[in-house]
């Protein structure tokens, strides 16, 4: 991205759907036949907790004025995370 205005509309985009695809994710693993399998929801605390690195880190380069593209380099990095062990929490679903 070119510039910090274009990035955090593209940023918040990208974390607004990851945050859809964890809701589906826990409404397929939340459910009264699956509550006793406790592997899947620490899954899902993984994959949230990746969610919420993301979201700090984009919290921290919307606050910033300089340097934002070195934070950015950050947040991909986190949300490259979240993609894996969101992937990883779906297939022990499926």
């Amino acid at each position: 991205m070119k510039d910090k205005e274009s990035y955090e509309k593209f940023m918040e985009s990208v974390l607004r759907q990851w945050g859809t695809k964890i809701d589906d994710l826990e409404a397929r693993i939340v459910k009264p036949e699956r509550e006793k399998e406790v592997g899947r929801l620490k899954e899902l605390d993984v994959v949230r907790a990746k969610r919420q690195e993301a979201q700090i880190r984009f919290e921290k380069l919307k606050a910033s004025s300089a340097d934002w593209q070195n934070l950015s380099q950050g947040i991909d990095v986190a949300v490259d995370e979240l993609r894996v062990a969101f992937e990883r929490a779906d297939s022990v679903v499926k």
